[in-house]
C-alpha cells in the first residue's frame, strides 16, 4: 500500500517558505523540529531559522561558537543580530562576537546589549567590515546583586576601567536610569560624554528604568 505523503511535503518551495515564515513567528521550537524532517525542509527552513540571532560573549556557549564558524554557511543566513556582552560587561576579550562579525557577511542590523564600556576593537572592526550597517546600543550599569561584575572582578568599575566607546555606525543609544541615584554616577557620565562626543551619527538617545515596582 502506497504511503500518504506528509501534507506539507506536497507544497511547492515558495508556499513552504511562507509556511515556515509564519511558523518561525508563532513557534520557534516547532521550527527547529521542521529542519529535521527531511533534506528539503532543512534546506528551506535553515535560512529562516537563522535570519535573526543572538550571539553571546561567553566562550562556553556552543551556539555562539557555531554562529561564528567561518567554514559554515549558517552565519551567511543572518540578517539581524543581537550581540550580548552581559557575561563580560566591557571586557576586551570578545572572541565569540568578533568571530561572528567576521563570518556574518550579510548582516543588515546589529543591536548590542552591554554596559557603558564595550570593546573598541570590535566596534572598529564592525566599522570596517560592515560600513553600511547601523548599531542600536542598550547600555545598562552592572549591578552587584546580579553578580555581573565579571568584566572587572568582584567590585564596581572605576572611571579608568569603564571609559566608554564610540562608533561611526552607532545610530541609537538607550541607557538605564539606575546610575542616576548611585555612587557610580561619575563613572557613567564620563562614559556617556565620550560616547556622545565621538559618535557622529548618533541620532537617538533614550532612557529606561530597571527598577521593578
Amino acid at each position: 500500500m502506497e504511503s500518504i505523503p506528509f501534507p506539507l511535503q506536497v507544497l511547492n518551495d515558495d508556499l513552504l517558505i511562507v509556511v515556515f515564515e509564519h511558523l518561525m513567528e508563532l513557534s520557534p521550537n516547532t521550527m527547529n523540529a521542521c529542519t529535521s524532517v527531511c533534506h528539503r525542509f532543512y534546506r528551506l527552513a535553515l535560512p529562516i531559522k537563522y535570519r535573526e540571532v543572538t550571539v553571546s560573549n561567553a566562550k562556553w556557549c556552543t551556539r555562539s561558537k557555531r554562529l561564528g564558524n567561518a567554514k559554515s554557511q549558517i552565519p551567511l543566513f543572518v540578517r539581524k543580530a543581537t550581540l550580548d556582552d552581559h557575561y563580560s560587561y566591557g571586557s576586551g576579550d570578545t572572541e565569540c562576537l568578533s568571530d561572528f562579525v567576521r563570518a556574518a557577511k550579510h548582516l543588515e542590523r546589529i543591536a548590542i546589549y552591554g554596559s557603558y564600556k564595550f570593546s573598541q576593537k570590535l566596534l572598529d572592526e564592525i566599522d570596517t567590515l560592515l560600513p553600511n550597517i547601523w548599531i542600536d546600543y542598550h547600555a545598562e550599569y552592572p549591578r552587584e546583586e546580579d553578580g555581573i561584575y565579571e568584566g572587572w572582578g568582584s567590585r564596581p568599575p572605576t572611571t579608568i576601567e569603564m571609559n566608554g566607546f564610540y562608533s561611526r555606525r552607532l545610530r541609537s543609544l538607550r541607557i538605564d536610569t539606575i546610575w542616576c541615584s548611585t555612587v557610580e554616577q561619575d563613572v557613567a557620565q564620563c562614559s556617556l560624554e565620550k560616547i556622545i562626543k565621538h559618535s557622529p551619527n548618533l541620532r537617538h538617545l533614550t532612557s529606561w528604568s530597571s527598577f521593578v515596582h
